[in-house]
């Protein structure tokens, strides 16, 4: 049953309906009722067992959440932090206390299995918060000694007919008013998908046409203007497609339960589904490429980088310098002449 048979390859996406319906079934046959709640993706990973590692495992639930640390922070720490320590058990090491700075690298070099080498920055960012926690000096030496760098590509941008292509099937095509308003919010504000997913009906000013919010990765707040076609769109979702319920976020499900959309990977998957009803499918989207694409717009109207930086709600104005890199004609103009010898050829 898990076979396409438009493909006739296995299927993924119906192994995973077949296994919430194989949930639901098993879950009325236990205790006698339906339940329709949302489920997380699995759980976070694999988790300990053994029972200093678990007791490791909650203090640093504990320290995270004592932090303040935004929940899809914590869910990425928390990830990596007990890979590292399932990696251990699974190597014969009952404690942290009996780790050394090889299994660090060694547990590094195990995710290049998952992980492409440039991505493997991100883990190391999520997973030296921990070790630094652990007190153990010689593990976060370890990690740095694996000497894994962060990619800086030349970010691409959407070209001027394709972005006409999106905004023309957002205002009168085949994309729904929700769908819509979550691809246009990020297209012209550069909103992350974790803010997107957390917007309340409250944090929206009709009348002002503007959204203010407590940004989840910073904890700043921040007020944008809503552009006339996103706050129009916007208001046909709340008005006319939006489905009866308690849960004040504005984005909620299509199906039951209505409650907020689950997490990023739903934004991913709504704007990807947008862009491929506009026709524009040889670009790989999603937030982040579409925050840089705001970015660059930005720039290329010549907006100063401070405004940049508050726009985009960064918590510190050097985090904008990165996007500096869209802006290809800019950057040629900063290039040097090559100088030429007196008596060669031009």
């Amino acid at each position: 049953m898990t076979v396409s048979p438009r493909t006739g390859r296995f299927s993924a996406q119906r192994r995973l309906d077949y296994g919430r319906l194989t949930g639901v079934f098993d879950s009325y046959v236990r205790t006698g009722r339906v339940d329709l709640s949302a489920r997380g993706r699995g759980g976070g990973g694999p988790r300990p067992a053994k029972t200093s590692m678990v007791m490791l495992d909650a203090a640093w639930e504990a320290e995270m959440g004592r932090r303040g640390l935004a929940p899809a922070t914590r869910d990425a720490y928390g990830r990596v932090a007990r890979g590292y320590l399932v990696f251990l058990e699974q190597r014969g090491i009952a404690g942290l206390e009996s780790a050394d700075g090889a299994s660090v690298l060694a547990f590094l070099e195990s995710l290049l299995d998952r992980w492409a080498a440039p991505s493997l920055f991100w883990v190391v960012s999520n997973f030296r918060p921990f070790l630094k926690f652990t007190g153990r000096d010689d593990l976060v030496a370890a990690v740095n000694l694996a000497r894994v760098r962060r990619s800086h590509p030349v970010i691409g941008v959407l070209s001027d007919g394709d972005e006409d292509l999106v905004v023309a099937a957002c205002a009168s095509g085949p994309v729904s008013a929700r769908d819509a308003a979550i691809t246009l919010l990020a297209l012209t504000t550069g909103l992350r998908a974790c803010d997107i997913v957390a917007l309340r009906l409250a944090d929206v000013d009709w009348r002002g046409q503007m959204i203010s919010i407590v940004q989840q990765k910073t904890g700043n707040p921040l007020t944008l203007p809503l552009p006339a076609l996103v706050a129009a769109r916007l208001a046909a979702y709340v008005l006319d497609e939006r489905p009866g319920s308690a849960d004040d976020h504005v984005f909620v499900r299509s199906v039951a339960p209505h409650v907020r959309l689950a997490d990023h990977s739903s934004v991913h998957r709504v704007i990807t589904q947008t862009f491929r009803k506009a026709g524009v499918t040889d670009v790989r989207v999603g937030t982040r490429f579409l925050r840089h694409n705001a970015a660059s717009r930005l720039l290329r109207a010549a907006v100063p980088l401070p405004t940049v930086s508050a726009v985009l709600g960064h918590a510190s104005p050097d985090s904008t310098n990165l996007y500096m890199s869209v802006d290809r004609q800019r950057l040629l103009d900063c290039v040097l002449p090559v100088p030429v010898p007196a008596g060669a050829r031009a």
